[in-house]
Parts: C-alpha cells; sequence; structure tokens
C-alpha cells in the first residue's frame, strides 16, 4: 500500500487559524462527541468510495475539523466520517483536512449540512434528519424545514416516526415494511410495536390491513393524562362493553386510538403552555434527544453557578416527553441544551475543586502547625476566589429589557443635573452637525489627540472623560464649524446612559440602591429566575425563619404569581441587593 507521510508529526493544532488546509494524521482523529448524525450507510456507495480512494492513491477531497477541546494536541472530526473509514480500512496514515474554528453548535450544523442537506436520503435517514434538525433549530420547525428543503408537514411527519422503536426502524431501513407502517405503528407503545412488526412482516400484511387491526387495539384509560370523565359513556370504552354486573374497575380500556391520541396531544400541549408560563423554554422528549442535552445541577456545575447563572438561563429548559406511552406528560428539568458552556462550566468547577481540596491539605497542614492566624488567611482565601468565581447565563430578553429600562431611569435622574455630561452630550450633538470632512477632523485633532468617533454614543462617553477644559475647547471649534455645515444622526439615549453610568464611580451603588422587587421587575423574570433571586439575596433564608424550615421550598413549587406575592408581602431588606444580570447591564 502505497500512503505516504507527508504530515508534520510535530504540528501544533492550536497554531491553525480557521480555513487552513493541511493533512491530518489519521491517528490524531476524534470523534465529535455527539458521533456520525448518520444513522446508516449504503454498502455499495461506500464500496465505490473506497475503490476511488485507491485509485486515486489517497482522498482527493478534504474531511473537515477542528480541535479536540478536552486535549488541543488531537483533533475531532466533524466531516468526512466515510472517507477517514475508508482510509484507516486501507492502511493509509494521513488525510488531508480543513481546519475549522468552531464550537459543539457550528460543528454540529457543518456536519448535518454535510450528511442530510441533499437530495438523495434514505427514509431512515430521513427520520434522523428530521429530529437533528428539530433539535438544533431548538424546535423552530420553519427554519429546519427550510435547511432540508423540506415542507413543515414532512418535517413533522418523519418527526413522528422517532417515536418508532428501533427494531421498527431497522426493518424500515432494510425495506422490510413501509412508511406507511411505521407511521401506524409510531402510536403504538414499544411492546406492541416489536410484537406488531414480527407479524407484519411474516404474514406480510398491507397497510390497509395494518390501518384496520390497528383500529381494534386499545389502551388502558388509566395511562391518560387527560380527565377521562368524558370517557365514562362512550361506547368505545370497554366498562362501558362489559355486562354491568361484571367487575371492571380500574380495567376499563379505550378501544378508540385515535381519539386517544387526539386528547393526549391536547393536554401535553396545555402542560406545556402552563410550564412555559413557569420556567420558560419547554421542548418536547422527541425534539430534543439526549444526545443533545445534559442535565445541569450544583452537583455537576458548582452552586454558585448553577444559581446565580443556570437556573434563569435560556439554555436551561424544560423537558415534556411525548408520545402516547406511559411516560407521556413526564416532566425532565434542568436540561441543559447549550453542550459548548456545560462543558466549560463543568471542567470549571472540577478545576475548583481539585484547587479546594489543595487548599485543603494546606489548612490541614497548617493546623498540625498550630498555626490559627494562617489557617484564617487561607480559609479567607479560598472564600475570596469563591465568590470572584465568573457565573455564565443566557439572560431572558424580558429581563434585559426591563434591567436596561431601570438603568436608564437611574441614570437619567444621576445625570439630569451633572453639568459636565451635559456639555459632554451638547458637544457630541454639534461634532454631528459639523460632520467629519478630513478638514473637520484636522481641527480636531488640534484639540485631543484621540480620533473623535462617528459613533455618536461612544463620542459621549469619550467626550465625558475630557476635562472641563479640552471639552470646552471641543464646544467652541465645533460651533464655529456647526455655523458653515449640518447633519443629523440617530442615537440610543437608553444605551448612552447606561454607559455613563457605568464609568461613574457611584454607577454601581446607584444601579444597586434602585433596584428593588417590584411586582415589574419580578414579572420579567422565570420562575426560576426568582429562586435564584430568593437564594442569592438571602431572602430564602429569611423566608424560612419567618415561616419554619423548608417554608420556601413549598411556596417556590406554587406558580409564579404565589412565589411574586410571597416576595412583595414579607418585609425583608433589599437595600443591598440587586440581581447578577441587572448589575452586568452596568459593564
Amino acid at each position: 500500500m502505497n500512503a505516504q507521510q507527508t504530515f508534520n508529526p510535530t504540528i501544533n493544532y492550536s497554531l491553525l487559524k480557521d480555513g487552513d488546509a493541511f493533512r491530518a494524521p489519521l491517528k490524531d482523529i476524534d470523534p465529535v462527541p455527539w458521533g456520525n448524525v448518520r444513522s446508516s450507510r449504503d454498502p455499495e456507495a461506500f464500496k465505490e468510495l473506497r475503490a476511488a480512494i485507491k485509485s486515486a492513491n489517497g482522498v482527493t477531497q478534504g474531511v473537515t475539523v477542528r480541535i479536540n477541546p478536552d486535549d488541543p494536541t488531537r483533533l475531532q472530526l466533524i466531516a468526512g466520517y466515510g472517507r477517514v473509514e475508508a482510509s484507516n480500512l486501507d492502511g493509509y496514515i494521513d488525510i488531508p483536512a480543513v481546519f475549522k474554528v468552531a464550537d459543539d453548535r457550528q460543528s454540529y450544523g457543518m456536519m448535518m449540512t454535510e450528511n442530510f442537506a441533499r437530495e438523495k436520503l434514505s427514509i431512515a435517514d430521513e427520520i434522523v434528519a428530521a429530529q437533528k434538525f428539530v433539535s438544533y433549530y431548538n424546535s423552530d420547525y420553519e427554519a429546519a424545514a427550510n435547511a432540508l428543503n423540506w415542507s413543515v408537514n414532512k418535517l413533522r411527519g418523519r418527526l413522528l416516526l422517532n417515536q418508532c422503536t428501533e427494531t421498527v426502524r431497522d426493518a424500515l431501513r432494510q425495506d422490510l415494511i413501509k412508511i406507511g407502517h411505521a407511521e401506524i405503528l409510531s402510536a403504538f407503545v414499544p411492546t406492541l410495536q416489536d410484537g406488531t412488526l414480527a407479524t407484519i412482516i411474516s404474514e406480510k400484511w398491507s397497510i390497509e390491513y395494518l390501518k384496520e387491526r390497528a383500529g381494534r387495539a386499545n389502551r388502558n384509560l388509566r395511562t391518560a393524562i387527560f380527565d377521562v370523565s368524558s370517557c365514562a359513556g362512550c361506547p368505545h370504552n370497554s366498562d362501558v362493553q362489559a355486562d354491568i354486573f361484571v367487575n371492571t374497575v380500574g380495567k376499563a380500556k379505550c378501544n378508540n386510538l385515535p381519539c386517544f391520541k387526539e386528547k393526549t396531544d391536547i393536554a401535553l400541549a396545555l402542560k406545556k403552555s402552563e410550564l412555559e408560563e413557569q420556567f420558560g423554554v419547554v421542548l418536547m422528549a422527541i425534539e430534543k434527544p439526549l444526545s443533545d442535552r445534559n442535565t445541569v445541577n450544583e452537583e455537576i456545575v458548582g452552586s454558585g453557578q448553577f444559581i446565580g447563572g443556570c437556573t434563569g438561563c435560556l439554555s436551561n429548559v424544560v423537558i415534556l416527553t411525548d408520545g402516547i406511552n406511559s411516560n407521556a406528560g413526564e416532566v425532565v428539568h434542568n436540561q441543559c441544551i447549550d453542550t459548548d458552556c456545560f462543558r466549560k462550566m463543568k471542567v470549571a468547577f472540577s478545576a475548583q475543586q481539585i484547587s479546594e481540596s489543595a487548599d485543603a491539605k494546606n489548612v490541614s497542614k497548617d493546623v498540625s502547625k498550630n498555626t490559627p492566624t494562617k489557617v484564617a488567611s487561607v480559609n479567607k482565601a479560598t472564600k475570596h476566589t469563591l465568590k470572584e468565581n465568573v457565573v455564565t447565563q443566557t439572560t431572558t430578553a424580558a429581563v434585559l429589557e426591563n434591567n436596561k429600562s431601570l438603568l436608564r431611569s437611574l441614570a437619567a435622574s444621576h445625570f439630569d443635573t451633572n453639568s459636565h455630561f451635559m456639555e459632554a452630550v451638547c458637544v457630541s450633538a454639534l461634532i454631528d452637525h459639523a460632520g467629519f470632512s478630513s478638514e473637520a477632523n484636522t481641527l480636531f485633532k488640534s484639540v485631543v489627540t484621540t480620533e473623535i468617533s462617528t459613533s455618536f454614543n461612544k463620542r459621549v462617553i469619550d467626550l465625558f472623560a475630557l476635562t472641563s477644559e479640552k471639552l470646552n475647547q471641543l464646544k467652541t471649534l465645533c460651533y464655529s464649524m456647526y455655523l458653515k455645515d449640518s447633519k443629523n444622526m440617530s442615537t440610543d439615549p437608553r444605551a448612552l446612559l447606561i454607559n455613563a453610568l457605568s464609568l461613574d464611580v457611584s454607577g454601581n451603588a446607584i444601579a444597586v440602591s434602585g433596584w428593588s422587587p417590584t411586582k415589574e421587575n419580578l414579572n420579567a423574570y422565570l420562575k426560576q429566575g426568582l429562586i435564584g433571586i430568593a437564594k442569592t439575596s438571602g431572602f430564602e433564608n429569611h423566608f424560612n425563619s419567618l415561616n419554619g424550615e423548608n417554608a420556601f421550598d413549598k411556596i417556590a413549587k406554587k406558580p409564579k404569581t404565589d412565589l411574586i406575592d410571597a416576595i412583595l408581602n414579607t418585609q425583608f431588606d433589599w437595600s443591598m441587593y440587586a440581581p447578577d444580570d441587572f448589575i452586568k447591564c452596568l459593564k
């Protein structure tokens, strides 16, 4: 086998730039964490691929790779799994590659585009593609359908086939059954799917015959997640059909599966709506498989990150189990759908635990040396480090909008009588009217050496930092230029005022003292965000001290409105507290 070693064995992958082409050692290439998104490969097509590679003495079309986030000395394969597998099988030791700087989401998108965004896909691949694209676009069906060049109806139909068991999908993949068979079977529980499948294949049932037989199937009404009171007099209820003297209590079955499924879907939609009001983003289990999410909690990312960041983060979603299986309607909380952030926070917390362990050993040594002063010093340093840990969160749009509106109001009140800030705003407006000709810029530089920004807000901040003398010089110059030229530019005063407040020495204190848990402020948060505020502010402990142990946990389980009422109706000193997401808007 002629497999030339043309790569540099000492290549430093961290030095590669986005788009760099190079030859990558096959031994250095790992799969991405989620593996190849394709579920099957055409044996004949793969055979032809191997023959083409041999004929060309190696792969000619480069694969796509990125650096391995967990090991910078290795690579991860984004796209080109078939070429890599063929090259390994035939003894090649390197392969042409294109390097990409990409996070998990970007990598996932590249892989899906290569594998699925094309015309020839098997039905089995279409089923996988439907779930992968819906998950990637976080349940935006229109965006997912456009990416696949499908109709939304086709996308929904293929997605529902993910409720088929793996055995049924394998049969579909091997052309042992038709897609119509699979669509009917998807409405049954797994055991019934697999049990019926064998009969369909052995007796060669048609789709129409399966549909007729499916009409005779039933479901135990005890498993229903909807109100079954309306089923009491239904002719499809086995209790109604049974002899009046036969004891069938608790054994009633529904013999109308389409109706059972329709009522289940309505109940799920209602439950999803209720959950969204309390927790924000709610995704169905079929839309976000286990491979695309991670359970997040204090044990995994630490209490600081979890309470201060994860609880109110848009990427921390609720999963609602769908379908008509026995677990339909089950709710799974704290599911992180940002795999990049999850991995970083998990690694950071692990590093923090290692550091704490080392500190604890040092403390132990100090104790053995009878040096209590040093022990206290070490403990103090450790606590300070924990407090300074950076909390990561994707804040909801409602919270951000509310925070910025409140900060603008606070900043406007503060700067209302600030003559220096007033001068900066006026001079910035004059500069807008004076224009930015080369002649004007030369005159500007005769007063200030720094470049005058073309952005009104940025310019006000720069001018605000000047001395009163320099500011007056620019004002005189611009007023003179204004008489010769005039222009208008739109501005965003809210952003301007917030930026100015962030530069003010008392800005942070003004923000903290100006925030209070009003009904408007609290309503902007999801329920989990309110729980985070209660924990980080100390309100939770205060509430428990007034109402008994675990009192807050009980109120936290109630609707969001009840939790807000509890916060508003409890006397608590909020004067030294403001939520982290509120203060971050000043940065």
